[in-house]
């Protein structure tokens, strides 16, 4: 029998160690709540390395700190998410979304779905196309 390629495994660790993350803080909405996230390798972007044995210090819905292992102190009321075998990026945006269903005032629709995201703290929604209407061809300058 083959032995599975470390190739397929290591992503498969990233994306489900993000997405628990992801689940685990999001899920909670807005609180007081420290959280501390020990990190086996923290992806930084700026330079393209990832940086091992980390821990990222959730304040409420603010990152409070960011560092070494052995540098932050993780209080101890926080509750602490192990993702010591995998790897955590900084942060992950999703593109994707439909304002309407295609089907009655799309125009009352993307305001009320905008609307809604936006209570919900989300800060941003991209047309990237659509295939009719006044913004066809991802100008929504219109």
């Amino acid at each position: 029998m083959p032995r599975r390629s470390s190739r397929v495994t290591f992503p498969l660790v990233v994306v489900v160690g993000v997405l628990a993350l992801f689940v685990l803080l999001s899920a909670q909405g807005p609180t007081s709540e420290t959280v501390a996230v020990r990190a086996g390798r923290l992806f930084d972007a700026k330079v393209g390395t990832h940086l091992v044995d980390y821990i990222v210090l959730v304040r409420g819905d603010r990152i409070a700190e960011v560092g070494p292992a052995n540098r932050v102190r993780i209080p101890s009321e926080a509750r602490v998410i192990d993702l010591r075998g995998a790897t955590v990026l900084p942060g992950l945006i999703d593109g994707h979304v439909h304002l309407t269903d295609g089907k009655g005032d799309q125009r009352q629709q993307a305001t009320q779905s905008a609307s809604a995201s936006l209570r919900a703290g989300y800060r941003m929604n991209r047309v990237t196309s659509s295939d009719s209407g006044p913004t066809a061809g991802g100008d929504s300058s219109r």
